[in-house]
């Protein structure tokens, strides 16, 4: 993550100066989306990111609310020890594809393909039902929510475990 905190108009300018665009009708919180604009691979980060940005913007204006942003988009794996164990590791990792959306008022968790391309089944947590939400140092995001449930999620880039809110 960078040392500085990044503004709107730095990642605005990355992305321009790049000739990527993100869609205006959808407001996002800019300085929150990318973790690095600057330094060694940043440009494959940027690139990536910005894919997986544009891959869920045809689903973001159905399910966002009036005054809600999007501050942060990422892909990981949700990780059951079950299911990779009656349905092995390989195929629950190809199965269990899940783009993070975090906005101003919720997580929305969209079911996707291994790019990242949206599929039609997602869940929304609201940020109150949920107690505990980090990253790993072994890669692995938890998230524990109020009524007892516990999510395990693998795969985030380590720039992009080490941003999230």
């Amino acid at each position: 993550m960078a040392d500085t905190p990044l503004s709107a108009e730095q990642v605005s300018a990355k992305l321009a100066q790049m000739n990527l665009a993100l869609n205006p009708q959808i407001p996002y919180r800019y300085e929150s989306l990318f973790a690095k604009l600057e330094g060694w691979g940043a440009k494959g980060y940027i690139q990536r990111k910005h894919k997986l940005i544009h891959n869920v913007e045809g689903v973001l204006p159905r399910m966002l609310r009036p005054g809600e942003e999007v501050l942060y988009v990422g892909k990981g794996v949700y990780t059951s020890v079950i299911e990779q164990y009656f349905m092995g590791a390989l195929l629950a990792m190809l199965v269990n594809q899940t783009v993070f959306v975090l906005t101003n008022l919720r997580l929305i968790m969209i079911h996707s393909n291994t790019k990242g391309v949206p599929g039609h089944t997602f869940w929304t947590i609201f940020y109150n039902q949920i107690t505990t939400f980090k990253a790993a140092w072994t890669g692995t995001t938890k998230l524990h929510l109020r009524d007892g449930v516990k999510l395990t999620f693998s795969g985030f880039e380590k720039l992009d475990r080490k941003q999230m809110p």
